[in-house]
């Protein structure tokens, strides 16, 4: 299974501008509603397939994309778990 990367924002304007950068990049995510186990800050994140977080924050940095955290998703018997990153 590849591995999921969950990615947080402070707002919708910043959640849809990482869009907008993601899409010109050719990554394989989606915007999503948040899941309210991690956060109630913003209505949306973006889930990002194949990629690790040490990948993801330097793509974020680069582009000045305003994340809030960034999240290491690990299915489990149960459903799934929200790991932050460092």
């Amino acid at each position: 299974m590849k591995r999921q990367i969950v990615i947080t924002f402070h707002s919708t304007h910043s959640a849809m501008a990482a869009e907008d950068i993601f899409k010109e990049l050719k990554l394989d995510f989606e915007l999503i509603p948040t899941p309210r186990e991690i956060s109630a800050e913003c209505g949306f994140a973006l889930l990002v397939r194949g990629m690790d977080t040490t990948e993801i924050k330097p793509i974020c940095n680069k582009n000045q994309i305003k994340y809030d955290n960034i999240y290491l998703i690990k299915f489990t018997d149960g459903g799934k778990e929200y790991e932050k990153s460092n």
